[in-house]
């Protein structure tokens, strides 16, 4: 990327990080679905708050099947976080 960077290729740099970005936010879920399947029923899990569900609480580690030790609340949602349950929520 910055050899792309320094050669006067922005638009190559550009395109470098968008996909580094993409394999890192793929790898985050990836490893937040095992950590759930690891840790779902285990002492780690019992003390967690991520399967508590209360005021600002839009899911919990259950129903998403990811483990992030917390459960997620409405102003920590990332916005394809967002959109998913938007969809989830319509009938």
């Amino acid at each position: 990327m910055l050899t792309a960077f320094q050669n006067g290729d922005p638009e190559k740099a550009w395109d470098i990080i968008q996909e580094l970005l993409g394999w890192t936010g793929e790898l985050v879920t990836e490893s937040a679905r095992e950590r759930f399947r690891l840790n779902f029923g285990t002492e780690r899990c019992q003390n967690c708050t991520g399967l508590k569900a209360g005021p600002g609480v839009v899911a919990t580690c259950f129903q998403v099947q990811q483990c992030y030790y917390r459960h997620i609340r409405g102003d920590d949602l990332s916005p394809k976080q967002a959109r998913v349950l938007d969809l989830l929520g319509r009938k």
